[in-house]
């Protein structure tokens, strides 16, 4: 019959997720009920989160998921209000709200990190922070010498062949945490942010006779997003250039955006650094609303 072979370490101690919330809130009305104001500050705390921790090779399985994990998210949420009358006839008043957090993890079963990818989880940073490297600019003409090659003292790329118009990523790191003169995987550190961790809103409102007016704005803030493929790389895969990517470098054009154009799927341009990495922060107009009460 069929032989089953285990893959993954057995764990019989599973259990849920723990949460806890400490918190003090300010809940106010002044000027007769005209300004209103709430105010909130909390800790979450988040504990036993399941994760996949690193064992020794040696033990011959895959590592089990394990209750390792505590992550704590710490901010304030704000609203205020104002409501009034001008006359007898005319009501007016506004509301805005506004929140934020703090996301740190705080506990990774003994480990300083977990093994990155293009996201990283790391003891006093954020869940799943974007890991990519950190840009210095772009290579120049006079960045190499005659035959092509870098010129001494730069750092020596480890991602492929490069040429003037290429990115120029910073050596920040190596196997001993400290600049080692050659830019490899070691090199990448958090450069953004996979949480939406702000929100605000902002309604106005007026009445007159039984007219009524209302303007409803939102908006979010902190995460960020790479754009990667056709998305974001010009000509990926003897593709398409966008309106966005047309200012790229040229012999003529070296202050420019992006990079060289290079029609390939795969070039050292294209790893995960801060070259694609955009803010996705946004406010809109969400909604308008004209009425009439028929007398």
């Amino acid at each position: 019959g069929d032989v089953y072979k285990r893959q993954v370490l057995a764990n019989s101690s599973l259990r849920w997720e723990t949460g806890e919330t400490q918190n003090i809130a300010v809940d106010a009305k002044l000027f007769k009920s005209k300004l209103s104001f709430t105010g909130e500050y909390y800790v979450r705390k988040t504990k036993d989160i399941l994760l996949s921790v690193t064992i020794p090779p040696s033990v011959g399985l895959n590592a089990p998921t394990q209750n390792a994990g505590e992550v704590w998210n710490t901010g304030y949420d704000l609203s205020v209000g104002w409501n009034d009358f001008i006359g007898d006839n005319f009501r007016y008043g506004f509301n805005f709200n506004y929140s934020t957090f703090d996301n740190e993890i705080k506990e990774l079963g003994g480990l300083d990190k977990l093994p990155p990818g293009n996201l990283i989880n790391r003891v006093g940073g954020e869940i799943n922070a974007i890991h990519g490297l950190i840009v210095e600019g772009l290579y120049q003409e006079s960045d190499f010498d005659a035959d092509g090659n870098l010129n001494a003292g730069l750092p020596t790329p480890s991602f492929g062949a490069i040429q003037a118009g290429d990115i120029k990523y910073a050596d920040i790191s190596g196997p001993d945490g400290v600049p080692d003169g050659e830019l490899n995987n070691d090199d990448r550190t958090s450069i953004g942010s996979s949480i939406t961790n702000e929100t605000w809103g902002f309604d106005l409102f007026a009445e007159y006779k039984g007219i009524d007016l209302s303007v409803s704005f939102i908006g979010e803030g902190g995460r960020d997003v790479m754009l990667q493929g056709d998305v974001g790389w010009t000509f990926f895969n003897a593709g398409k250039i966008q309106e966005w990517q047309t200012d790229y470098w040229t012999p003529s054009n070296t202050d420019s955006a992006y990079p060289r154009l290079h029609p390939a799927s795969s070039h050292p341009n294209w790893r995960v650094n801060e070259t694609w990495l955009f803010d996705t922060s946004y406010t809109r107009l969400r909604n308008i609303t004209l009425g009439y009460k028929l007398p």
